[in-house]
């Protein structure tokens, strides 16, 4: 068996050495140092064709414009699996993606061999050996042409799902922002509220200080709480604990019904509300002449 080995290790050699140009021999070169190809080139040299064989069947299913691998399975064909049809078939495929190699000439002559033994497997009859390696040769292109086909499918499909789902990421990260696009306008339209109040709220009380006496005059006051500006018919009234619009208008008015002048005169301050705020400053209209 090792004899054997030694022999069709020489063969190869001679193929790669005798008959190449320096770009074939890079090109073979280079795919010999295939991982597969090189589990194959290991499976040889123990004796193990067999295996060798799937070896670079598989280097071909998942790179189809290899050519080396051709002419390595077709040596195995040839020499150890008497597969004459398949071999001339893969020495012929070699030759188709090495076009112009130097071995040409060697392995033409290889092919005559395995086909003189293919007649000599069919009782001499060479028109059926031709037509047997013409249909084998039409199958193994189908055959490799499909299994191309269904990885480039597999490839756009695998492809296709991946774009599917970034369109639905897309699309999610979409709604969430705009869920916090609302979010953020709500909270700023409220805040836009709060300082539109707050400026009334100054206008108001920048009113009221420029009504106010001087820091040098003695504030006057009245057991009421109400304060007459001094120059001014602007009548103020600072709130009280427990004090409500009913109970100033009492105090002020004498008329607690009248407390509706008060929260008018306020609005800038009150709104509709009738809270009030310990400390607050309102504005005390007159009433006298109203109804």
């Amino acid at each position: 068996m090792k004899t054997v080995v030694v022999v069709l290790l020489a063969v190869w050699s001679l193929l790669l050495a005798g008959g190449c140009n320096r770009g074939v021999g890079r090109r073979d070169l280079r795919e010999q140092n295939n991982r597969l190809v090189s589990q194959a080139y290991e499976n040889m040299e123990k004796g193990e064709y067999r295996a060798a064989g799937r070896m670079l069947r598989e280097a071909l299913d998942m790179y189809p414009t290899m050519a080396r691998p051709h002419l390595d399975l077709a040596m195995i064909l040839h020499e150890h699996r008497r597969d004459y049809i398949r071999a001339i078939y893969h020495y012929q495929r070699y030759m188709e993606l090495r076009p112009g190699t130097e071995k040409e000439a060697m392995i033409q002559d290889r092919i005559k061999q395995a086909r003189a033994a293919l007649v000599v497997s069919y009782g001499g009859e060479p028109s059926v050996s031709v037509e047997m390696a013409e249909k084998a040769a039409v199958a193994e292109n189908v055959e490799a042409a499909h299994a191309s086909l269904v990885r480039e499918l597999a490839v756009m499909q695998s492809a296709l799902e991946e774009a599917r789902q970034e369109i639905r990421d897309l699309r999610q990260t979409g709604d969430a922002l705009r869920v916090e696009l609302a979010d953020r306008e709500a909270h700023l339209q409220a805040q836009r509220g709060e300082l539109e109040t707050l400026r009334r709220e100054v206008h108001r009380l920048e009113h009221v200080l420029s009504q106010a006496p001087a820091p040098d005059d003695p504030e006057p006051h009245a057991d009421d709480g109400v304060v007459q500006q001094e120059h001014s018919s602007v009548r103020t009234y600072r709130v009280r604990a427990n004090d409500s619009l009913s109970g100033i208008a009492a105090r002020v008015y004498g008329d607690a019904t009248k407390w509706r002048f008060i929260q008018d005169a306020n609005r800038a301050v009150l709104g509709d509300s009738e809270v009030l705020r310990i400390g607050q400053v309102l504005v005390i209209p007159e009433v006298e002449n109203r109804r």
